[in-house]
């Protein structure tokens, strides 16, 4: 998993600024929560553009014997209702892959009936 941005030179997350500024919080009271910044980093820290991260979670079913499909789908639902479609009773639980910028960071089994 990406290590969250930091303020340069300390261990100080940018987002951590962000959400006081996005609380409400003033320039002045943030740098009074974190006394080691002084107000160009708060500034540049506000300034920063959030890293892009997508999060998708997809859907692998898997059959008796232990073997899981290729086909993938993007809800439980759809893959639910195309699997019951085609093959039925083979399919005994699902694989939920959850991807943060197509990287996988989380994997369950979800139960073929939901």
């Amino acid at each position: 998993m990406a290590e969250p941005a930091l303020i340069p030179g300390t261990r100080i997350p940018v987002s951590a600024v962000k959400e006081f500024a996005e609380a409400g919080y003033s320039i002045e009271e943030i740098m009074h929560e974190y006394p080691t910044l002084t107000r160009a980093e708060v500034e540049a820290a506000l300034a920063s553009p959030e890293p892009h991260a997508e999060t998708r979670t997809y859907y692998y079913p898997m059959y008796a014997g232990g073997w899981t499909g290729s086909e993938r789908y993007d809800s439980l639902a759809d893959a639910q209702a195309e699997e019951a479609h085609h093959l039925g009773s083979l399919v005994v639980a699902f694989l939920r892959v959850t991807c943060i910028n197509d990287r996988p960071v989380a994997v369950a089994l979800e139960d073929a009936d939901g």
